[in-house]
């Protein structure tokens, strides 16, 4: 009798731990969503680069008192409707960084990216349609300056 009851406490306890983990993975995926994301963005940045290419710079304002800011720098052509940050959050962002003052620039049919600050994520590709609808690949250079200070 002794052996079922602790049977049956040692039951109840893994399935509230589980239940518990369960809800942990769905809060954690819906706080890290697209729709989330976009709703805790703005955006900082809108210009064109060229007749193809258009630079979006979003900063994510949904941190708290510790979190540096997050700008993601979005290379792809002209977003039209109202809701271009949704749209971008569906996107893959090129580069991740602390600041928005970077500076892009297109020489040689390549995208330059040159930026002081700390970089959290870079992809050094980005895909445009053509006219004809397929996908060209496009690279990016990013020159980064490492600043010190004398102590």
């Amino acid at each position: 009798m002794q052996k079922k009851k602790v049977i049956n406490y040692f039951h109840r306890i893994s399935t509230l731990l589980l239940s518990l983990g369960l809800a942990g993975v769905i809060l954690f995926n819906y706080w890290s969503s697209d729709e989330m994301q976009a709703a805790a963005s703005k955006i900082v940045v809108d210009r064109p680069l060229s007749d193809d290419i258009h630079l979006y710079v979003t900063e994510w304002t949904g941190g708290n008192a510790t979190t540096s800011f997050v700008f993601r720098y979005y290379l792809t052509t002209k977003v039209r409707g109202p809701d271009v940050v949704k749209v971008l959050a569906q996107r893959s962002s090129v580069l991740m960084a602390d600041t928005k003052d970077a500076e892009i620039s297109v020489a040689d049919r390549r995208i330059i990216l040159a930026m002081k600050g700390r970089v959290f994520r870079f992809r050094n590709v980005i895909y445009l349609a053509d006219t004809d609808g397929r996908l060209i690949p496009k690279p990016l250079e990013i020159v980064a300056h490492l600043e010190t200070e004398a102590p």
